[in-house]
């Protein structure tokens, strides 16, 4: 969906877009919410067409060979990069985005009835991350999950959050460069955490952000 097909209201500075997604089997039971300063939402989404795949019929096993797919045509890059010690040379900590309701652009999902599911976001196309801003997406409650950045400029960085957009992190990383990024966390099927799927960028950038989790259990 576009931003342009989403229903649109303003709050001050800050503008929300809603809109209705429909699962695998044809429901729904969902609503999408986009959230964040209007200028810097319609400069970052403006193009893109957000992705949404529900399926509450996914199995573990359909699960894992779905993510297994989408990561399939950056493991050999990714596994380069894991074994080259020359990207674990020493750096200073990177110093994180604060989280401000003026620099934070929200893509969230949340279901209209119960559910247990397999959530998948995809940009499809690389967006414009301006500096110095958080864009997070926010899945309802997940066992696991995880969540990448394939950026074409400059240097986008991830990390996963339990049940709020403050530290500390869950899952992080933060490799130097034009490097895919990526981030996952599995739990016991019982514990389930609101996943806030984070991705960062300290100069302006433009990738493709993809994030997903999924339970098993039907709320």
């Amino acid at each position: 969906m576009k931003l342009k097909d989403m229903k649109c209201s303003a709050s001050g500075a800050q503008v929300v877009y809603r809109a209705p997604a429909i699962d695998r089997k044809g429901q729904s039971h969902y609503e999408v919410t986009v959230t964040g300063p209007k200028g810097a939402v319609d400069k970052a989404l403006r193009e893109a067409d957000l992705t949404f795949d529900i399926d509450p019929a996914a199995t573990q096993e359909e699960i894992d060979r779905r993510v297994t797919e989408l990561l399939k045509p950056w493991h050999r890059e990714m596994s380069q990069r894991a074994m080259d010690p020359a990207w674990f040379k020493p750096t200073r900590p990177l110093k994180e985005t604060a989280v401000t309701l003026a620099r934070t652009i929200t893509v969230a999902i949340r279901p209209t009835a119960e559910h247990g599911t397999f959530w998948f976001f995809d940009t499809v196309f690389p967006v414009a991350l301006p500096a110095g801003f958080l864009f997070q997406v926010v899945l309802p409650p997940c066992s696991f999950g995880g969540i990448a950045s394939f950026p074409v400029a400059g240097n986008p960085n991830v990390r996963i959050r339990f049940n709020n957009p403050f530290p500390p992190n869950a899952a992080a990383s933060a490799f130097p460069g034009l490097a895919i990024d990526v981030a996952s966390f599995t739990l016991p099927p019982w514990t389930l955490v609101f996943p806030f799927n984070q991705f960062t960028a300290a100069v302006p950038s433009v990738a493709r952000l993809q994030c997903w989790g999924g339970s098993l259990l039907p709320f």
